[in-house]
């Protein structure tokens, strides 16, 4: 019996042991990918120099001017990750019929940004004032 009861121990320290491997090597590749899309989201950003009037002077301040999604894409498989495919469709969709349905309303970014909520499309919203 007593047998018995240490093969068991044993076995459960062994699963116990290859999962916190695979979950280990998960995480570990999550935080590549992040780190990967990160560098590949800065190196796509187009940027541009604006001269601002600022007291007697003027100061040159550096402003995101758009997102090179070419770029980002070549990036990332030059990092190893293959392309996403997606069908923009169902995503622009929503867009209109939520801008068409926001329009008019007291606050038309919340009202927006509740609407994308409710369509069922998987995207991030953020809701100007709202707690996360």
């Amino acid at each position: 019996m007593r047998f018995r009861a240490l093969c068991v121990a044993f076995v459960l320290i062994l699963q116990g042991c290859a999962t916190a491997t695979i979950g280990g090597s998960r995480d570990a590749a999550e935080k590549r990918y992040f780190s990967a899309s990160s560098r590949c989201m800065d190196q796509s950003i187009r940027r541009e120099k604006v001269q601002v009037p600022s007291g007697a002077g003027v100061t040159d301040v550096e402003v995101t001017v758009y997102y090179d999604s070419v770029h980002f894409g070549q990036c990332m498989q030059a990092a190893g990750y293959a392309p996403t495919k997606v069908d923009p469709e169902p995503y622009l969709v929503a867009a209109r019929d939520c801008l068409a349905r926001s329009r008019g309303a007291m606050h038309p970014e919340i009202a927006y940004a509740e609407c994308v909520r409710r369509s069922g499309i998987r995207v991030e919203v953020e809701i100007p004032g709202a707690e996360k």
